[in-house]
């Protein structure tokens, strides 16, 4: 199979992450490295973008992900009113 590279707004597309959030990612090590393409000009290789949202989509249907769990609306509502003074 033919590997090709992809541009930034491909990886944006694909990804569903803005340019900040995957440069930040890959800054911390959890997103693909770029590769130079010309001079001024970047790309990343396509099969590993492919792969990143392969094991991202994984790794969300995990069975036992730990979830965050929202705060009830009365809990929620309860603090609120709380704080305003009477």
């Amino acid at each position: 199979m033919a590997r090709s590279l992809i541009r930034l707004r491909e990886v944006m597309h694909k990804s569903g992450l803005s340019r900040t959030a995957i440069y930040d990612a890959m800054r911390a090590g959890t997103f693909p490295q770029s590769v130079p393409i010309g001079a001024r000009t970047i790309g990343w290789i396509e099969d590993e973008v492919d792969a990143w949202i392969e094991g991202r989509i994984t790794a969300g249907r995990q069975p036992n992900r730990p979830r965050k769990r929202a705060v009830p609306h009365r809990a929620r509502d309860a603090k609120r009113a709380a704080a305003i003074p009477a």
